[in-house]
């Protein structure tokens, strides 16, 4: 069994759906676990019980992500046969506002106006809230600082896989090559921001007032520091992955392989495992 236990809190439109299909084809048992019921149930949050359920039941498993997780919760309290890898992805805050709510509306088919979006506090600070479990700015860096093995950003997600692959080096050999998932850009019917009222692009902005300060300070001070520690040639191993993954497919047969892998957990394990507290 592996040493590391992977966790990856999935920020809704930041690139999690892309990275979920990069681990489950580097790691075929990592678990990509399912959100349940709604975003304000607190049911919907992966608690360190259901943690420990599902390490009972599937004991090498290699690392789990999704919605649900919430590295604020301190699973290292059950996962104790491993050390924890916390890593995330975060994504300009007005960008990934109006892409959260153009996926509600277009692929989700939530019949959302925009006034009605921008009014529901569930989405406001998204990510602040995904990190420290309410909308604290000095709680989300503090746990950043302190639990998080990698922060990426999805406007540098090549430049981040390369630095998420050598911060995992001596813990596990992940292949970051991906195929690029859920992108909604070529979707018909997309409303940009530019296009509401400025009382609307004011409302946004409000609404993602905390978010906004938090992912500066992850690009200008907290994400330096992954590259920094890098050292010398980022540059050369990011051109020389981005020519290796141009082409790349994942593998048809390991990939259906996983869905089957994946489908049987989500009709046997997870239903229990949801049930509990």
């Amino acid at each position: 069994m592996q040493k590391t236990f992977l966790c990856f809190v999935h920020v809704e439109r930041a690139g999690g759906t892309t990275m979920h299909k990069m681990l489950q084809n580097s790691m075929p048992t990592y678990l990509s676990l399912k959100s349940w019921v709604g975003l304000s149930d607190r049911r919907n949050i992966l608690s360190k019980e259901k943690v420990r359920f599902l390490l009972k039941i599937l004991p090498h498993t290699p690392g789990i992500g999704g919605h649900t997780v919430a590295a604020f919760l301190g699973y290292e309290d059950v996962v104790r046969d491993r050390s924890i890898f916390y890593f995330t992805f975060l994504r300009e805050p007005i960008s990934r506002y109006m892409s959260h709510f153009n996926y509600q509306r277009l692929v989700m088919g939530i019949n959302w106006s925009p006034d009605a979006f921008f009014a529901d506090p569930r989405f406001s600070n998204y990510q602040t809230k995904k990190i420290a479990g309410q909308p604290d700015l000095e709680k989300a860096k503090k746990i950043l600082n302190q639990n998080f093995g990698f922060v990426g950003l999805t406007e540098y997600f090549d430049e981040s896989l390369v630095i998420l692959k050598r911060s995992l080096e001596e813990k596990i050999q992940l292949d970051i090559h991906y195929e690029r998932l859920n992108d909604l850009r070529e979707m018909i019917g997309l409303v940009d921001l530019t296009t509401l009222s400025s009382e609307a692009q004011e409302r946004v902005y409000y609404n993602n007032s905390v978010d906004i300060q938090l992912y500066e300070y992850v690009r200008a001070e907290l994400y330096p520091r992954f590259k920094d520690h890098y050292g010398e040639g980022l540059n050369a191993d990011i051109e020389q992955f981005l020519r290796s993954n141009a082409s790349y497919r994942y593998p048809k047969a390991k990939m259906l392989a996983i869905k089957s892998y994946t489908a049987a957990i989500r009709l046997l394990v997870e239903p229990v495992m949801h049930r509990l507290a």
